[in-house]
């Protein structure tokens, strides 16, 4: 996006994008954004999302349960379940 913050438009992109990140930066404090170091494996940045997510919110609560017991299946029973449903 050219703003025409610099006749050199590469410069300009430059600003722009400083721009963006100042207010980003700002939100960190205003609206509890939380930063993640982006040049962390995936499976790093994965974890962590999952352990604020679940510093936050109960998740247990959103596990699936089988039908009239209320215990909680792990993915490959309850597809197993699914599928013997069918």
């Amino acid at each position: 996006m050219d703003l025409g913050m610099s006749y050199d438009r590469a410069e300009s992109f430059r600003l722009f994008q400083a721009r963006i990140l100042e207010e980003y930066d700002k939100m960190v404090d205003t609206d509890n954004f939380v930063v993640l170091d982006g040049t962390l494996p995936v499976n790093k940045l994965q974890k962590q999302m999952r352990d604020i997510v679940a510093s936050k919110i109960e998740l247990k609560r959103f596990a699936p349960r089988l039908p009239g017991n209320g215990v909680t299946m792990p993915d490959q029973e309850k597809e197993k379940h699914r599928r013997r449903l069918l």
